[in-house]
């Protein structure tokens, strides 16, 4: 499982095995708002990820913004106001904790087997 806390510490999102993104109200520490409803919706919901996620960070400077990352080769970007990501990228296999963001630039990490 992976967490990250938005920059004022009212919130903090987590992600794991399951694939579903979930925002939690640090004050109630219950769950606020889930990001990824493909999976629970039976492959009708939401677009989101496919397979484990293994890291999500926010945006520091927008608390609003929330980049995910995984198995399933696809950054998302969030505006956790939707429910649909804002951004999809495919490309990089996150398999730790590999995304970050600063001044308007994500950096990635991405595992390959060869090369």
């Amino acid at each position: 499982m992976t967490v990250d806390y938005n920059k004022d510490g009212t919130q903090f999102a987590t992600a794991g095995n399951d694939g579903i993104v979930r925002i939690y109200d640090e004050k109630m520490l219950k769950v606020a708002r889930t990001l990824n409803t493909e999976l629970e919706g039976g492959g009708s919901g939401a677009p989101g990820h496919s397979n484990r996620v293994f890291c999500v960070k926010y945006d520091p400077e927008d608390t609003n913004l929330l980049c995910s990352g995984g198995w399933d080769n696809n950054i998302m970007v969030w505006d956790i106001r939707q429910p649909n990501p804002i951004i999809s990228i495919y490309g990089p296999y996150i398999c730790g904790e590999s995304i970050d963001l600063h001044d308007g630039y994500l950096l990635t990490g991405s595992h390959r087997n060869k090369k």
